[in-house]
């Protein structure tokens, strides 16, 4: 088959070369001509009340993703620290960490220890307790346990846990129990490991602090929130965001409000939950007690993307809403940044509408009215939109269309690459949402994404996969080649044996999850071998 000719962003010696390894290095293109693919609707969706938690052995597919997520973020997920304790930060191995902090806690002793040797000197020099000094400075316990969270806390980005839990257990043993240092610990165990066991220890965590009557921070409570939410966990998340909220000390529940990082625990725990009015409530409770300057663009970008669930839901009627949000933002005062962008692209992208999305990109780039240049996390966002498609398919010309001017406006304004673009280009080459697929784009954009310097992960080589049992699927379904079904089969494994090297060419976990799913889809598709 001869390679149809697009208009995909590629010199004539690199399409040239894709070509030729096309014919080299994938599967046959035997079945590859083109087709109709009949889309069938999508499911309907739990409602919250139906959400459950999601068992241990099943997440680990998912916690692999996550952690790829944020791998390039790490620098990100430490622990805020005071700009004194840098030395302990920047230390590069265990060793260094333990002589920095020393340097901090070497004349520390426990305080009813300390107060017993005021005594003993006033006692025997006739110097009031009060005005007793001493020779070397004493460290504060505030000092001393916000050097041992630090130290904790680099052992953690430097992957040597063992030696943070060790700290952790020192501090102890000098009677260092703050709420700073759990928190520390809390952040440590989900730095480890991502999963419900973690989880479940953190809880243990915060049940010991209540137990020695330590009260839990706002950055305690933060963490817990945005750890058990991001596992699904949300009876968990529930229960301490209601014992925030219904806090009747004045004080401290101000002192814990005051804390961004746990109102955006709440606020994503609400989005993720789509419980949209609870997310407005506590809004508005933040405005009463702090005032409207203090609300920022993150938090209605928070409640954008829940709202962008719910519309995809089947609530198409909120854009309204989304787009009174993103307008009261604006009108705030703060200056919109990329992130309240894409939360109001992705709500338009679950109608779904691409043209307006195309048209918030294109406001984006024009730079008449905001000064925020779109990075890839937009141009995913712009190309996600084309993948709701597939109840309400577009034309192939329609659709890759608005494929070619994404590419191209990428292209213009040199936006970073990064390789979930390239995971969303292998699903539309599945064809689900123009009616029909393209196997021979599927491999240019895979040598591309190569060429590029990029490395298969776990989302991108999964939609690699699908992509390629979508194609052959659509092969099957088309007129006249039931009768070739055994053909199309064995060229659909084929294929799959190919994506399979790529995976451990590329040290690509294929989860248990994922497998469950590629098996469901050939049952579907070869339902005389089940």
């Amino acid at each position: 088959k001869h390679m149809r000719q697009t208009s995909l962003t590629m010199s004539a010696s690199v399409l040239q070369n894709v070509t030729r390894r096309i014919k080299c290095t994938h599967p046959t293109l035997q079945h590859a001509q083109k087709h109709l693919f009949s889309s069938q609707s999508v499911g309907g969706i739990e409602t919250i009340s139906k959400i459950p938690e999601i068992s241990t052995q099943d997440y680990n597919w998912r916690a692999q993703v996550i952690s790829e997520k944020r791998l390039h973020r790490r620098g990100n997920r430490m622990m805020a620290t005071p700009q004194k304790f840098d030395s302990i930060y920047n230390a590069n191995s265990v060793e260094e960490i333990h002589k920095h902090l020393n340097a901090f806690i070497q004349n520390y002793v426990p305080s009813n220890t300390q107060r017993i040797l005021e005594m003993v000197d006033a006692v025997s020099s006739s110097v009031d307790v009060d005005s007793h000094t001493s020779e070397k400075e004493i460290p504060t316990l505030k000092t001393v346990s916000n050097a041992f969270a630090s130290a904790i806390n680099r052992c953690g980005l430097l992957k040597e846990f063992d030696a943070g839990y060790a700290l952790f257990e020192q501090a102890k043993k000098l009677e260092i129990r703050s709420p700073k240092l759990y928190a520390t610990l809390i952040w440590l165990k989900m730095e480890q490991n991502m999963s419900q066991q973690s989880l479940h220890e953190c809880f243990e965590i915060l049940s010991e602090m209540e137990q020695k009557r330590i009260r839990p921070s706002a950055v305690v409570y933060a963490e817990l929130i945005k750890n058990a939410t991001m596992l699904g966990a949300y009876n968990k998340a529930a229960i301490l965001v209601q014992k925030v909220r219904s806090v009747q000390e004045q004080k401290l529940k101000t002192n814990l409000l005051e804390s961004r990082t746990l109102r955006a625990s709440v606020l994503n725990y609400y989005a993720k939950t789509v419980q949209i009015t609870e997310a407005l409530e506590f809004l508005s409770e933040i405005v009463e007690t702090f005032g409207m300057s203090e609300i920022h663009t993150v938090e209605y970008a928070t409640i954008l993307s829940g709202v962008a669930v719910a519309i995809g839901r089947g609530q198409p009627e909120l854009m309204k809403a989304a787009e009174k949000l993103f307008q009261k933002a604006v009108q705030n005062g703060k200056h919109p940044n990329e992130t309240l962008f894409c939360s109001l692209i992705n709500c338009y992208a679950n109608v779904p509408d691409i043209d307006s999305c195309m048209s918030v990109l294109d406001s984006m780039l024009s730079g008449t009215n905001w000064n925020v240049k779109p990075t890839s996390f937009t141009y995913c966002a712009v190309l996600r939109a084309l993948t709701k498609y597939n109840a309400q398919p577009l034309t192939y010309a329609q659709g890759w269309k608005y494929i070619d001017d994404i590419i191209r406006l990428k292209n213009v304004h040199h936006s970073d690459d990064h390789i979930a673009f390239y995971g969303l280009l292998f699903t539309l080459c599945g064809g689900k949402f123009c009616q029909q697929s393209d196997l021979q784009k599927l491999y240019a954009f895979y040598d591309e994404m190569k060429a590029r310097g990029m490395k298969l992960g776990i989302p991108s080589g999964y939609a690699l996969l699908m992509a390629g049992v979508d194609h052959f699927e659509c092969e099957l379904h088309q007129k006249n080649n039931e009768e070739n079904a055994q053909e199309i089969k064995q060229d659909l494994l084929q294929y799959i044996e190919w994506v399979m090297k790529e995976f451990t060419t590329y040290n690509v976990a294929f989860s248990s999850h994922h497998r469950n799913k590629l098996q469901e889809r050939l049952q579907q598709m070869f339902p005389e071998d089940t």
